[in-house]
């Protein structure tokens, strides 16, 4: 027999212990007066204060929320008590409780038993579960209410509803699961029953609004504490908790919302940190690379060049690697918001992808620019450096002569023949035309080396000018005035003396002429080759081809020579008699310089080759590097204009893009074979195109890293829309519940069950409610509910939805009806302390606590 009959049959020994018939009529006055507090009532003795029905009444209308209608406000006979009392009985039985041997006159008479399991029915049904002779089913779920809130807990293991209670633990235990910021469990003494239980009581009281039912006393004074009577105590317990449940789901709903927009506004201060931080330094390093101020030397230009390789290959990759994940996290996030049905964010003015990419470009441009101007600058460096090797050659070479002929004129030997007079007439008449030759020649070559270097704004010019005409003002103008002193004395000597052959003199003076020739004819033989262009070989050629005809008439004054030289030799006379150099040192002279006539025929031909296979890499490389270019362009805008409604299509599309970008890497394979040849034949500007194996390396990997990571964000976005809202933790919970109460394994709960298995999850649903949710899941009609349909059910109820309508719902809950929501509600629903300190930075304070409303409607804009 059940324990509701119990009361009636007698069968219930535990009611003949006198201690429990106390302890059961102090708790169950306890639980009466819970109830009667609501309307200001109250109770005294529960076997007498019921006797004429009218409080009794007032009970059945706070826990039905349905009024005892006819019951006599004024009863003065006994009759009229019966009466009341048995309308409250008959109120009873209209809610499907069954009361078997209860009549109205027992309760009258004042029959305590009777009185006792009246209440304990009247418990069972409204406050445990729904009223149903099969107590085992209330009570069963009830246990493993307590059972699934106290697993783990040291020394805590709920088997019954007596002496599982009796060290207090258990009920310690129930309290700081749900409050446990109210109890320090760690810190309870097992063998401290007494304090364990007044300290459960105590707090319960003061901090829960659970009235205290039971004494320590009625624990610990007896060997098994009543069973009823702690039974409806902790279902106290499960009512209040099962409200907080209802708030603690509630707020893991609004905590998934606000997961979802703390991300996104963290992601969105994190792009416009990085972009801002890009943009300065792109502003930066613009700047820095507009500066034309290398230095004046080949040097300094060569470290500007390396620093400008260095920044290049070090100090740019991972900023062009920041360019390409800021514009996937900006794609990513506009990809989110779009699915999630949200307004696009705004970037502010210039942080935006296009403009950080325009910014980008800017600097490239700025890049290309400054290699040009410091190829120029090296190009002008290396030119006035050999022009002033050449300047002072020729100074050091005008020097050397001087120096030579000054200790020549020096001497005041005449010589002891007219003979010998006129050979040193002539020989001086020789020097002469050598003086004025090489003064002219030299005089031309140092002023155009010197409007070369002007050209160039070469800024020693005017020292190099100074050096000349000193030079010629004073040891060149000494060396005329040592030879007109001379001169004037070798022909005060000829007076006596006879001229000597004109031929000697005719020898020396064109030899003269021609060694000069010769000489200066070295800067366009053996002068180093300096250029990196095929138009730079032609100029080159251009002036050695004049030469070359320069030199053929050149040739002809030697073969004159070469006959002269050959009549004095017949005549017994060296040519070299007034002669500072010989016709055989003339023809050394000459074949030598016709030997590099050769060999530079064949270095600019192999200088022209070169020239001509570097243009052709160069224009190779322009056109590969165009193609990449213009593919990854084009792809870019595919995969920004990728915005299709639906994440499926939008996935496949990406998908298509990061395979035929991976088809196309043999050409960029191809464009480093390229870049490799150019480096090998050490070509370092190209002038058919702006692009570098580094530019090009930039993009093909910006549009992977992008492809790859809006890939990722539409997965994760499908995936989301496919998860249920529900964790692995719930999950796992609902499948032991339905487990526990399947008994028979047969895959089936029956009404009973079900509404038991609901309770023990902390759901409690009216008859109407209930009948609801069971027509609603059981669509095969058999009347049973299946683990398919509880699990979908389950996963349903706990499944928040996404929208501004359900973010209120969500938090009135958690405020507990209320237009405002106070802190201690905030904290009491939430435990992931980010969420809270962002709630309470965000929401808008109204009168008594935060307008949560307004705060939701904000989300959602």
């Amino acid at each position: 027999m059940s324990e509701e009959s119990a009361p009636v049959s007698g069968n219930d020994k535990q009611l003949l212990n006198k201690a429990w018939e106390i302890t059961q009529k102090k708790t169950f006055t306890a639980w009466c007066n819970s109830h009667l507090r609501k309307l200001g009532s109250s109770i005294e003795q529960i076997d007498t204060d019921f006797t004429d029905g009218i409080k009794l009444a007032q009970l059945l209308e706070v826990i039905s929320n349905d009024p005892v209608f006819k019951v006599n406000k004024t009863p003065k006979l006994r009759i009229h008590n019966i009466q009341n009392v048995g309308l409250c009985l008959k109120h009873i039985e209209s809610h499907g409780v069954k009361l078997v041997g209860i009549g109205a006159e027992e309760l009258v008479d004042k029959n305590l038993k009777m009185t006792l399991g009246m209440i304990w029915t009247i418990i069972l049904r409204f406050a445990i579960q729904d009223i149903s002779i099969e107590e085992l089913s209330a009570k069963e779920a009830l246990l493993l209410w307590c059972q699934r809130k106290t697993e783990g807990y040291d020394r805590v293991k709920v088997g019954n509803f007596h002496t599982s209670f009796q060290d207090g633990l258990a009920f310690c235990a129930l309290i700081h699961k749900h409050r446990p910021d109210l109890i320090n469990y760690d810190s309870l003494n097992k063998d401290d029953k007494a304090g364990n239980l007044q300290l459960a009581f105590d707090i319960a009281e003061k901090e829960l609004d659970i009235p205290k039912m039971l004494d320590v006393s009625d624990m610990l004074d007896v060997v098994r504490p009543d069973e009823r009577s702690v039974m409806t105590y902790v279902a106290q317990y499960y009512h209040h908790f099962s409200a907080s449940r209802k708030a603690e789901t509630a707020g893991k709903q609004v905590g998934k919302v606000l997961d979802t927009f703390m991300l996104l506004e963290q992601t969105k201060s994190d792009y416009l940190k990085r972009a801002s931080e890009l943009v300065q330094w792109i502003n930066d390093k613009q700047a820095s690379l507009e500066s034309r101020a290398f230095g004046d030397s080949i040097e300094s230009v060569q470290s500007f060049m390396n620093a400008h390789k260095e920044y290049k290959n070090t100090e740019k990759p991972p900023k062009g690697q920041e360019v390409s994940e800021l514009e996937a996290i900006y794609n990513s996030l506009q990809t989110k918001l779009r699915l999630i049905k949200r307004e696009p964010f705004v970037a502010p003015a210039g942080l935006t992808p296009n403009e950080i990419d325009s910014t980008w470009s800017a600097l490239e441009k700025a890049e290309q620019e400054h290699a040009e101007a410091l190829r120029i600058e090296l190009k002008r460096q290396k030119k006035i450096a050999v022009l002033l090797q050449k300047y002072n050659r020729i100074l050091k070479k005008l020097e050397n002569w001087a120096t030579t002929k000054s200790a020549y004129l020096g001497s005041n030997e005449t010589g002891d023949s007219i003979t010998a007079v006129q050979a040193k007439l002539k020989n001086l008449e020789a020097f002469d035309g050598e003086c004025q030759s090489l003064e002219g020649q030299s005089n031309s070559d140092l002023l155009n080396i010197l409007a070369q270097l002007t050209e160039l704004n070469y800024n020693g010019v005017p020292e190099l000018t100074e050096r000349k005409d000193s030079f010629f003002a004073q040891q060149w103008a000494g060396v005329k005035s040592s030879a007109e002193t001379y001169k004037n004395t070798l022909l005060a000597e000829l007076e006596r003396l006879q001229k000597i052959e004109d031929s000697l003199v005719e020898f020396a003076k064109r030899a003269a002429q021609l060694n000069v020739w010769i000489e200066a004819a070295d800067d366009h033989v053996f002068d180093p080759i300096n250029v990196d262009s095929v138009q730079g070989v032609q100029e080159i050629q251009e002036k050695f081809d004049a030469f070359l005809h320069d030199q053929s008439q050149q040739f002809a004054e030697l073969e004159a020579l070469a006959a002269l030289t050959q009549q004095l030799r017949e005549l017994g006379r060296s040519e070299n008699d007034y002669s500072v150099i010989s016709y055989d040192e003339l023809s050394a002279k000459w074949n030598n310089l016709l030997a590099g006539i050769e060999e530079r025929k064949v270095q600019l031909a192999n200088e022209l080759t070169t020239q001509t296979n570097n243009d052709v890499l160069c224009q190779s490389f322009s056109v590969k590097a165009n193609e990449i270019s213009d593919y990854v362009r084009v792809t870019l805008d595919a995969i920004t204009q990728n915005t299709s409604s639906d994440p499926q299509e939008q996935l496949n599309n990406i998908r298509a893009i990061i395979a035929a970008h991976a088809e196309k890497k043999p050409e960029l394979d191809e464009l480093y074979t390229i870049a490799s040849q150019l480096e090998e034949a050490q070509v370092v500007d190209n002038k058919h195109t702006q692009h570098s194996l580094e530019s090009i390396k930039l993009k093909w990997d910006k549009l992977n890293t992008l492809a790859k990571k809006n890939e990722q964000v539409v997965e994760g976005e499908i995936l989301a829309k496919q998860l249920t809202g529900v964790t692995a933790e719930e999950l796992s919970e609902f499948k032991a519940c339905y487990a526990h109460f399947d008994k028979d394994n047969d895959n089936k709960l029956n009404r009973l069950e079900f509404s038991s298995c609901l309770k023990s999850l902390g759901d409690e649903l009216t008859e109407e409610q209930l009948n609801q949710v069971i027509s609603k899941i059981d669509t095969d009609g058999n009347g049973t509910i299946s683990f398919e349909e509880f699990i979908e059910y389950m996963v349903s109820s706990r499944k928040g939805t996404d929208s501004v309508e359900s973010t209120k719902a969500a938090f009135k809950v958690m405020a507990e009806d209320k237009d405002f929501i106070t802190e201690a509600q905030i904290r009491a629903a939430i435990t992931d302390s980010k969420q809270i300190d962002y709630l309470l930075a965000s929401m808008p304070t109204v009168e008594g606590g935060f307008d949560y409303n307004a705060f939701a409607e904000k989300l959602y804009q």
